[in-house]
């Protein structure tokens, strides 16, 4: 009834790739079958790529884990967001987990309307006094500290690509993917 999307699956044992299937819709409208090479939506599994990014800048020495963010991104300390540390923003400790009032998800591509509102947004409790997924506020975060951290000021997406996905050869990882990309 191609009610459900598809799935790939590769396992690697020792280097060596020892299954590798693909099952389901890629697209359950038209009803296209997933392929080998059709991509994947990754929504939240972009989070540990900008926390690599963002701890690649703590590993040459830019930053510290308990440094406040407002110390690289002065305008970030208002409506309480002083405290909030770089180990907040990991940890998902930092207070402010809900999407800010007014940021549409159709506006969430536009980094500095989303940077603005995030620096803007108060806390909704101390930071880390509470766990709480933060689960589009983390990344626009750690994505304006990388670029403000970053020699070349590079936007997340690229720099992602260059520091990361690139040199290990995720050929097919992209944060916001491609245009000419999207019939896979």
């Amino acid at each position: 009834h191609r009610l459900l999307p598809g799935a790939a699956l590769a396992v690697y044992r020792d280097g060596h790739l020892v299954l590798d299937i693909v099952a389901g819709w890629a697209d359950t409208q038209r009803a296209v079958p997933v392929a080998a090479d059709s991509l994947f939506l990754l929504f939240s599994g972009t989070k540990p790529l900008v926390a690599v990014a963002l701890l690649q800048q703590v590993g040459l020495g830019k930053v510290s884990l308990d440094d406040p963010v407002a110390l690289y991104w002065p305008d970030f300390a208002r409506n309480g967001k002083e405290r909030v540390t770089i180990r907040h923003i990991l940890t998902h400790t930092g207070g402010f987990p809900n999407t800010p009032p007014g940021l549409e998800p159709v506006r969430w591509q536009d980094l500095a309307a989303a940077t603005s509102m995030v620096a803007s947004m108060p806390l909704e409790w101390p930071a880390g006094s509470a766990t709480s997924y933060h689960f589009v506020t983390q990344h626009w975060v750690i994505a304006e500290l990388v670029r403000r951290l970053d020699a070349a000021h590079r936007p997340i997406d690229r720099y992602v690509r260059e520091e990361i996905t690139g040199p290990l050869g995720m050929d097919d990882t992209w944060i916001g993917m491609p245009r000419d990309q999207e019939h896979r």
